[in-house]
């Protein structure tokens, strides 16, 4: 049950890095068809419910980390470009000024 609950969190994890919440839906579905499967096969019916519900649990927790580490890296790149723009423009791109003074002749 373990693995279950690991293996939904960071795959809610990537989901919520990469994806809108629309790409919940399918991962609910996939996941509650083959844990159920799987869980039905080995052991019995309260414990397919139980695994079942640990991943879609999981699968939501991992989400929300996911869209949570996607707005803070958001934030610090913002941060930092900001913080990028009010330095001189010679310490900022000494290889594009370089390749531009290559360019002219210089």
């Amino acid at each position: 049950m373990l693995m279950v609950a690991l293996l939904s969190s960071l795959t809610g994890a990537v989901l919520g890095l990469r994806f809108r919440v629309y790409a919940l839906l399918p991962a609910f579905a996939l996941a509650s068809v083959m844990i159920g499967v799987s869980a039905l096969a080995d052991d019995g019916v309260m414990t397919a419910v139980w695994r079942t519900g640990t991943a879609l649990i999981m699968l939501q927790a991992g989400y929300v980390a996911g869209i949570a580490t996607r707005y803070v890296m958001a934030a610090a790149r913002t941060q930092r470009q900001s913080s990028a723009s009010l330095q001189p423009s010679s310490r900022r791109w000494p290889i594009h000024q370089g390749l531009q003074k290559a360019l002219s002749g210089e």
